[in-house]
């Protein structure tokens, strides 16, 4: 059975191009944007604790955003994630968008934690998101590979739904820009992740 039903996409493209037109060049945060004006009560993400709409999502990313660069991160720094999938890290993953920085994604089951340590230092990771049941993976080396601040999940958590802030970062635009690096560690240094 294939996907082509034969109808149609038109209408479909013709209820989005104002998306699709945005998008080219522009920065992920704006299609956080987008959805908040379009959906602003809708559900955006659901996890086992919570769920968010989008105008909720929104205030929580601009408010991480501000204190992410309150803690130095800038456009085009490298920030190492590790969570599970939450609204913590979804969050964090736009927060970094909006900045213009890079997220990158470290897979919390990765063992032993020099593989850990090869994927920070091998991006060139300065700062870390995380949650802190994987702290023991990455405190014995964090200084040593240039990591500059950890950030942990308690931290972003009290930011986002707790603290007003008037002062809220512009959104980095303009270009192509990397928005993640997803690393896939193999036992040879000739690796060379994807950047999307």
């Amino acid at each position: 059975m294939g996907c082509d039903t034969g109808e149609s996409r038109e209408p479909e493209y013709q209820v989005y191009q104002h998306l699709y037109r945005r998008l080219p060049g522009g920065n992920l945060f704006e299609a956080l944007e987008l959805s908040a004006g379009r959906y602003p009560d809708k559900p955006a993400v659901i996890d086992d604790r919570e769920q968010v709409t989008y105008r909720e999502l929104t205030g929580r990313v601009e408010r991480l955003a501000g204190f992410l660069a309150d803690c130095g991160v800038r456009a085009g720094d490298r920030a190492g994630l590790m969570f599970v999938n939450e609204i913590s890290f979804v969050a964090a993953f736009y927060a970094l968008a909006k900045l213009g920085a890079i997220a990158v994604m470290v897979n919390t089951k990765l063992q032993p934690p020099p593989q850990i340590r090869f994927i920070l230092e091998d991006t060139g990771t300065r700062f870390l998101l995380m949650d802190r049941r994987w702290s023991g993976k990455t405190e014995d080396f964090a200084g040593a590979i240039g990591i500059e601040r950890i950030v942990y999940e308690d931290e972003l958590e009290r930011e986002m739904k707790h603290t007003k802030r008037t002062l809220i970062p512009e959104t980095m635009t303009g270009g192509w820009r990397t928005a993640a690096i997803m690393h896939t560690f193999v036992n040879t240094k000739q690796n060379s992740p994807p950047c999307v």
